[in-house]
């Protein structure tokens, strides 16, 4: 059988925000109940911080697969163009105004995310 290589992408060291599809639908649900309040705006991510690094070895953990290996910058650049910055630079994005509005997260870390989205695609 055929295994896959996870990578990181550059350094690695680039915010990289996520969030589970339950959560992303489960803010959205709630601010539809904060519409009485004023008009919210949250960032929609996960409350963990992660780099590329750390979701490319949570990814292999998860899947079994081996993360040793890093994609250059200029591959992104050269494949991508002025759009690799998404990926080169990234975020770290914090829900704070989601926390503060009363929202609480079920999948706040990537691990658990991670397994839960591979259980759900296992049949």
């Amino acid at each position: 059988s055929t295994q896959s290589t996870w990578a990181c992408l550059s350094s690695g060291q680039q915010g990289f925000p996520w969030i589970h599809i339950t959560d992303m639908i489960g803010l959205l649900l709630h601010s539809l109940t904060l519409k009485g309040e004023g008009v919210c705006v949250f960032n929609c991510v996960a409350p963990q911080l992660t780099s590329n690094q750390q979701f490319t070895e949570a990814l292999a953990k998860v899947l079994r697969r081996p993360a040793v290996m890093h994609v250059p910058a200029f591959v992104l650049q050269w494949t991508m163009g002025e759009q690799s910055c998404l990926l080169l630079e990234g975020q770290y994005l914090i829900p704070s105004k989601a926390q503060a509005s009363g929202y609480t997260f079920q999948f706040a870390d990537i691990e658990t995310a991670l397994v839960d989205i591979k259980a759900s695609c296992e049949y």
